[in-house]
């Protein structure tokens, strides 16, 4: 039975993995970690001090804020505790604490955990290498009005493989096209010109429960891995079934 402590327990991407963990064989919630001394669901008890629950507990699942995973990090490193993290626009003092606790316990940190999405990235590191010929991308960025932040970090990872370095050849770019419309639901479309062909990816995420079980495989993967800075591209080039 592994024992989980999810920060961020009472935003939505907590909640959706409350509810879903509260019923999944072998897991149990320990509880949860925020910014509100409270209960979710009146029995699982969430706490503002990471150290009240860290004593109990096999990994953390951290989706918080970026503030929060830096303080997480730092208590992970006290009790010795493996941690998955799916926070966005980290900058670097808070990679740094992630890349200071992969130096003693296995740490996973992915912006989206979303299968689809990940095997895009996975299939995306191989254009620069395939197409010899000079080639332009275009990604689009779309989501609700309620995200407001541009472009969106898998965006910024799309256009990162893309160009194949931080100083990409002028005859390998990538732009980023951010939309926020209405309700949209999240969807990234990665388009690639070259010769007389284009090349085209897209996905759409329906719902935040399209990350569930992407972050169940890698509570059942992590645990076992050695020391160090993981991502769910390791996850699925290690030929772990999803």
């Amino acid at each position: 039975m592994l024992r989980i402590v999810i920060n961020g327990i009472l935003g939505k991407m907590g909640q959706v993995l409350s509810s879903k963990l509260s019923r999944a064989e072998g897991f149990y919630l320990v509880g949860g970690i925020d910014t509100l001394e409270t209960y979710y669901g009146d029995e699982i008890i969430v706490s503002t001090n990471p150290n009240e629950l860290l004593s109990d507990t096999d990994i953390v699942l951290d989706f918080s804020s970026p503030a929060g995973t830096a303080i997480i990090a730092d208590s992970c490193l006290s009790a010795g505790i493996p941690l998955i993290s799916g926070t966005s626009n980290l900058e670097s003092s808070h990679r740094n604490a992630l890349l200071e606790l992969s130096r003693h316990v296995p740490v996973l940190h992915s912006t989206n955990f979303s299968i689809g999405l990940n095997i895009i990235q996975s299939l995306l590191q191989k254009v620069p290498e395939l197409i010899s010929t000079s080639y332009d991308a275009d990604i689009m960025d779309i989501a609700g009005k309620r995200k407001t932040v541009t472009p969106s970090d898998s965006a910024k990872e799309f256009q990162k493989i893309l160009q194949d370095s931080s100083n990409p050849p002028a005859d390998k770019q990538a732009t980023i096209h951010s939309i926020r419309n209405g309700n949209s639901c999240p969807e990234h479309q990665i388009h690639i010109s070259f010769g007389c062909e284009t090349l085209s990816f897209q996905h759409r995420t329906l719902s935040y429960r399209a990350n569930l079980e992407g972050v169940l495989a890698a509570l059942n993967w992590l645990p076992h891995q050695k020391p160090g800075l993981y991502t769910m591209q390791a996850l699925l080039s290690d030929k772990h079934k999803v």
